[in-house]
């Protein structure tokens, strides 16, 4: 469970994320972000490992404020044995909509399942 915790100061907004032992703290403001860094160095003993890359199996682009799920979206498929799969810019037919009574069953539809709830 991530524990969130927000801060308001005037139009600016500090944001504080907590797993286990991993910290993030992100905000609308360095100098805020910078002040309160500094008092909770204070208060208990911190290592600032600098810019995020991954937080969370995500994939963070501090220059361009993205968030990317490749990686994680990676691992996915490589789980699921569809990392060897074609690449298609549109995963479903553009035309009408299938029905229950199109395609065949699902051989083990658990599988399928799973990686739905992965997403």
């Amino acid at each position: 469970m991530i524990n969130i915790y927000s801060r308001t100061q005037g139009s600016g907004i500090l944001l504080l994320l907590i797993y286990v032992n991993d910290i993030l703290l992100i905000g609308s403001s360095s100098s805020q972000i910078d002040k309160f860094i500094a008092h909770l160095s204070v208060i208990f003993h911190m290592k600032d490992l600098d810019d995020i890359h991954y937080f969370l199996g995500l994939q963070i682009a501090c220059d361009e404020s993205t968030v990317t799920h490749t990686r994680y979206l990676l691992s996915l498929l490589q789980k699921f044995g569809l990392d060897g799969t074609k690449l298609v810019s549109t995963p479903r037919a553009s035309g009408p909509f299938m029905s229950v009574v199109d395609g065949a069953p699902l051989v083990n539809p658990f599988l399928y399942h799973r990686l739905i709830g992965s997403l």
